[in-house]
Parts: structure tokens; C-alpha cells; sequence
């Protein structure tokens, strides 16, 4: 098994804004704006805004971070972790803002776009960690936050070894499970969209390959025994 750390590529907003919406419809609309951050230094928002009365709320904002798996291809992942860069609040952090890590899969992996906002796109029954980041204990700016990833997380990511655009997304718990947050806040969690963003992958060659490589080798040597015994009855044959 080998383990290595690969920054992502750039990380992406997407976005439901300038409406006046109950949770569940606005979970549901259609995107309206997209943001990418490819470079260090420029953050993404994943946060959730009131409207102007209560159920109303007039934005959320969910993010993806993308990676180059390309030079992986044929192994399978044994461990991973997804490290967030934080860089700064939004209003109040609480439990109410803790992320989640889900299987994103946007229309065209190469060239994201607004609309792949659309819940279709998000697996939301699947996280793919089984302990949420805390956002209110994970605030020092620059530092690495890691989202331990779970067995989904692991067959996820094996799936995308050998993809060029991969992506990850990452979502607030409530908006993954369909838990309107205590109304009255605009309140959310922003980290690097860069490399600093790093996704740290244990890996190595299939065990099914290998048991398979492994019957191949005790076949040969059957096979080779095989021959040898019958040699040697032959020319004991022949010599008596």
C-alpha cells in the first residue's frame, strides 16, 4: 500500500440565491450562480441565508472540490481523509453548520455550471464520512480541518482512480438531511478552494487482483509439477 496528498484542482460554489423560499424548495431549485476558486488563497462558502420572514430563506450554497485521480487508475482506496483549509466564519458556527462530505457528480465533470446545483447531482443519502466536521471547534485560519472518510467514502473514491475531474462535495448536515436550521441566521463555514484543499488517499492493487494473480501461480506451479511427474515416469518407463 502506498499513501499520497493531492490538492485540488479548484473548488466550486454552487448556488441559490435572491429567492424567498421554505428549506425544502429551496434544497430542491435550481442553481442560479456559480463561483470557482482555482488558485490558493480564494475561498468557498457553503452557508445558508434567512429571507425576510420566517420559513423563508434567500440562499444556500453548497461546494465541490475536484481532483486529478488520473495517474491512480487500477488500484483501490484503503483510507482516506478530505482536509478543508478553513479561512473565516460566516455569522455563527454551531452544529447547525457542521459539513459532511457526499458523492457529487456533476453533468460534465470538466466544465461545472450552475445548474449542477440541482439535488440530482448530490447524493445526499450517502454520506461518505461518519463523523461530521465540527465547524465551531475548527476555526483557526490556514489550519487543515480532515474529514475522515468511511467504507462508501473508500469504493467512492476507488471508482474516480483514474478520473482527471473527480469531485467531492461537501454540504451542511441540514441541508443533507432536509433539517431546516433555527431560522434568523445567515451562518456558514468558508475554506480554501485551492490546493490547500487535500484529499489523502491509502491505496494499492485490488485484493481481488490479487488473489487472482495468486491462483494463477499456484496453477502454474500445479501444471509445472504436473509435467515434472510425468517426465520422470516416462524415462522410468523408458529405462525399464
Amino acid at each position: 500500500m502506498a499513501t499520497i496528498d493531492i490538492g485540488a484542482t479548484k473548488g466550486s460554489q454552487f448556488i441559490r440565491a435572491g429567492v424567498q423560499e421554505p428549506w425544502a424548495t429551496i434544497r430542491a431549485g435550481a442553481g442560479t450562480q456559480l463561483y470557482n476558486a482555482s488558485t490558493t488563497g480564494q475561498s468557498v462558502f457553503t452557508y445558508y441565508s434567512k429571507g425576510t420572514s420566517d420559513p423563508d430563506w434567500n440562499q444556500l450554497r453548497r461546494t465541490g472540490v475536484v481532483f486529478d485521480l488520473s495517474a491512480l487508475g487500477g488500484n483501490e482506496v484503503t483510507a482516506a481523509s478530505l482536509s478543508l483549509d478553513y479561512s473565516g466564519t460566516i455569522g455563527t458556527l454551531d452544529d447547525e453548520t457542521d459539513l459532511d462530505v457526499v458523492p457529487f457528480t456533476p453533468t460534465a465533470a470538466a466544465s461545472v455550471v450552475a445548474a449542477d446545483y440541482a439535488l440530482a447531482n448530490w447524493d445526499m443519502s450517502t454520506p461518505l464520512n461518519d463523523t461530521p466536521l465540527d465547524t465551531s471547534a475548527s476555526t483557526s485560519v490556514g489550519t487543515g480541518y480532515p474529514i475522515t472518510l468511511n467504507a462508501s467514502g473508500h469504493s467512492y473514491l476507488t471508482s474516480g482512480l483514474g478520473e482527471a475531474n473527480y469531485w467531492l462535495g461537501v454540504v451542511q448536515v441540514l441541508d443533507r438531511t432536509n433539517t431546516a436550521p433555527t431560522w434568523g441566521g445567515t451562518d456558514g463555514w468558508t475554506y480554501d478552494g485551492g490546493e490547500a484543499s487535500v484529499l489523502s488517499l491509502t491505496y494499492g492493487v485490488p485484493t481481488t487482483d490479487i488473489a487472482k494473480a495468486a491462483g494463477i501461480a499456484e496453477a502454474s506451479i500445479a501444471k509445472y509439477a504436473g509435467i515434472a511427474k510425468a517426465s520422470v515416469a516416462k524415462v522410468a518407463g523408458i529405462a525399464n
